[in-house]
């Protein structure tokens, strides 16, 4: 055979796989049986049959296998041994080692059907070791059926493969492996204990019939041929691969810490900007590059403010007393335990209307307080049920039918007025052969009037009379003197209760029923009655004395009504004297002592509002923010001066402050960044601004550079980055070609390998 090239790296470590024989009960499934049976016709035929395959496999009667051994140019390699997994006659599988002719050629002739291993080994190669797969047991491929009988066709599979020699010919790869793990200097590092190998396994099987996987072990050969370790001082590798032989060079992912300052971590923002060692990914697996947080070298830290007032309220609340609102209260359009909404600041509820009324029943009206001077009527509707005769009158004609009106007195706040005539001619009655009004006469009357359902007299209609009444009576003036019958009895109940005057004074007014002539009283509630409230300043539980008054101060308060009541607000006071509505604000001022008082001591005031309940006060307080501003990298020269402040922040958006709870103008420091970074001698003070009349003094932003200092940085990250996409980041590359590469003999192939700065494993800014 033709002498094998020089070989200048790499005897490679055979990857040793247990002998594999899979016979048919491995190659035959209950599929294959049920086709098998199918073919023949019975279960047992085509058992039968599966025994007969069987055996042939297990003697290696299906299959044959032809190989070619050749070097990297081809040309067969002879004298070389070849173990594979072969068969024997009697069937029992046996390892059968062949030696390569002058053509680098073996034949065996027997060969089970599965999964085999072959081995190479010789005195001039480097070892092999390949896995072999020579499928299942097909019909029409390796066995027909005849006569019910298995007759075996035996197919001879074949592949090329290539062994590496002592003299195949070699090609070198080299070159320098960078990483960013450092942020903060502009000097790349060089990975630690990184591995470079080429993958040439697949391309060494030329060609084949069947599955064939070739292992070649690159990092554990004696000569190292196709793997290089990456110096962990230089970075700088090379490796030796066979020339003509097809690769891919395997560059690993890596893990590493990475230095770099940030200002924020997790989504966190972090009280100043600091320096940390992040996990990161490198490799070609991690295209998803991190941005690059931008850290300018300085901050402005700001006086903080003294602390601001804390603890001040409004209380010792109490009802300022008010008259009733004049309102009319129907309790017929609604049912008896339903509440009404007479008014915006009262809500009643009756309990009962009450029964059996025949006149209207007085109203009298208390307080919890002292509430006083209220006057209010009830009004009735009613049915007459009963009469008695109270005057039977003179001149009346015998045997006459005489019709009477209704009449009754009115009674007011200031007592009883002339009697009115409500309604006439309501029901008839007649006289007797005297010209008498009897009372059997009137009963009669009454009973026909309450049978027919007249007006007055129907229970299922009741009558309602809009006043409030006294005497009810039937009246006929047609004779000499006046027949009068009295209302004795009825069904009545009240249907209006209606307040003429509202007093004053009520704190929570409460009414009541009596008279009337009823069976029952009528009874009403009071749920709710809003009033105002008088209010003082509230001191008591002050934790931080006042130099000026709270950002706000406004009560909130439930407002009244029969539905869901809603929260309402008002920042405004009524003072008593001239009923007037300042702001809270505007009358309050804080005290040498601290506490806050009214301007005016003198004054009262009470809530615009009216509720049920004391409001809730709510005090804003200004706080004590202390003002902020912030360095950008754009207000650092390259001189590492300071030149200026902006009014947002880099590390997030938000708008910088003015500050809150200032007495006077205060101080700027300004100061590296981050703990351990670069820059001295910086001054910033601040200008103008106003004191507000609480006494505040607010900063309206101005200032002025006095010393621009030296040596800050303008990011605390400087690494020396390709500026890919404005992010300063840099991605995974390579400088030349790793995928199928094809080298020739001598020649060298450079891939320099730029690892970047990654894919961090959590989240910074």
């Amino acid at each position: 055979m033709k002498t094998m090239k020089n070989l200048l790296i790499a005897i490679i470590a055979v990857v040793s796989l247990g002998f594999l024989v899979t016979s048919c009960n491995d190659t035959f499934s209950e599929k294959d049986l049920l086709e098998l049976q199918m073919q023949l016709g019975n279960e047992q035929d085509s058992l039968n049959a599966a025994r007969q395959l069987e055996a042939l496999n297990a003697a290696g009667e299906l299959v044959s296998f032809q190989v070619k051994v050749v070097d990297t140019d081809g040309i067969g390699a002879a004298n070389l041994e070849v173990t594979l997994g072969a068969a024997s006659p009697d069937g029992t599988p046996d390892n059968q080692t062949l030696t390569t002719d002058a053509n680098g050629q073996v034949y065996f002739n027997r060969v089970v059907i599965g999964g085999n291993n072959l081995t190479i080994t010789g005195a001039n190669i480097i070892d092999a070791s390949l896995t072999l797969d020579f499928g299942n047991i097909q019909r029409g491929v390796h066995y027909e059926i005849i006569n019910n009988n298995v007759i075996p066709k035996p197919v001879t599979e074949n592949a090329i493969i290539t062994v590496l020699g002592a003299t195949t010919a070699t090609a070198t790869i080299s070159g320098v492996a960078t990483i960013e793990t450092d942020l903060t200097n502009t000097t790349p590092e060089v990975p630690q204990d990184v591995t470079i190998v080429a993958d040439f396994d697949d391309n060494l099987v030329i060609s084949s019939s069947i599955y064939i996987r070739y292992f070649f072990a690159t990092n554990d050969n004696a000569l190292n041929l196709g793997s290089a370790d990456v110096d962990n001082t230089t970075g700088a590798y090379s490796m030796t691969v066979p020339a003509g032989v097809r690769f891919d060079l395997m560059i690993p992912d890596l893990q590493a810490n990475q230095r770099l300052a940030i200002n924020g971590y997790e989504g966190q923002d972090l009280p100043r900007p600091e320096y940390r060692d992040i996990l990161t990914n490198f490799g070609p697996s991690y295209y998803n590059v991190d941005n690059i947080p931008t850290v300018p070298g300085a901050r402005a830290i700001f006086d903080a403010p003294p602390p601001a007032g804390a603890g001040f309220t409004l209380g010792s609340f109490t009802k300022q007393g008010r008259a009733l609102q004049t309102f009319i209260l129907n309790s017929n359009s609604v049912t008896i335990t339903q509440p009404q909404e007479p008014s915006a600041d009262i809500i009643t509820q009756f309990t009962n209307r009450g029964a059996g009324y025949y006149n209207s029943p007085t109203v009298t009206i208390t307080d919890a307080g002292s509430g006083s001077g209220a006057y209010a009527e009830a009004w009735i509707e009613l049915a007459i049920s009963g009469l008695t005769l109270a005057d039977a009158g003179s001149g009346y004609t015998a045997n006459t039918t005489y019709s009477f009106d209704l009449v009754y007195d009115e009674i007011d706040q200031n007592g009883t007025n002339p009697d009115i005539t409500w309604d006439t001619n309501v029901i008839d009655i007649d006289t007797d052969g005297s010209g008498v009004f009897q009372t059997s006469a009137i009963s009669a009357a009454l009973s026909a009037a309450m049978s027919n359902g007249d007006a007055y007299f129907d229970i299922n209609n009741l009558e309602q009379i809009s006043d409030n009444i006294s005497n009810l009576r039937l009246v006929n003036a047609d004779a000499t003197t006046d027949a009068i019958i009295n209302v004795t009895a009825a069904t009545g109940r009240v249907y209006y209760l209606r307040v003429f005057d509202g007093g004053q004074d009520y704190t929570m007014p409460a009414f009541a029923f009596s008279g009337g002539g009823a069976s029952t009283q009528a009874s009403m509630d009071v749920l709710e009655f809003g009033t105002q409230w008088l209010f003082d300043v509230d001191n008591s539980g002050i934790t931080a004395p006042y130099a000026f008054l709270p950002e706000d101060v406004y009560f909130e308060y439930n407002t009244i009504t029969t539905g869901s009541a809603s929260v309402s607000s008002s920042s405004n006071a009524q003072n008593i004297e001239d009923n007037s509505t300042p702001t809270i604000l505007s009358i309050l001022t804080p005290d040498a002592n601290g506490d806050i008082r009214f301007i005016d001591p003198t004054a009262t005031y009470r809530t615009t509002f009216y509720s049920s309940a004391p409001p809730k006060v709510l005090v804003e307080e200004t706080g004590s923010l202390p003002a902020a501003r912030f360095i950008r990298p754009y207000e650092i020269n390259s001189q590492g001066q300071i030149t200026g402040m902006s009014t947002s922040g880099w590390a997030t958006d938000f708008t910088s402050s003015n500050g809150s709870g200032y007495q006077t103008q205060f101080g700027i420091t300004i100061e590296p960044s981050a703990v351990g970074a670069p820059g001295s001698g910086a001054s910033i003070v601040i200008t103008g601004g106003t004191v507000q009349a609480n006494g505040e003094y607010t900063w309206g932003g101005g200032y002025l550079v006095q010393n621009g200092g030296s040596g800050y940085l303008i990011d605390l990250n400087v690494h020396n980055g390709t500026g890919v996409d404005g992010n300063n980041r840099i991605y995974y590359s390579v400088g030349g070609d790793v995928t199928n590469v094809l080298l020739q003999s001598g020649t060298t192939h450079v891939v320099n390998i730029t690892y970047g700065t990654g894919d961090k494993t959590a989240s910074v800014y």
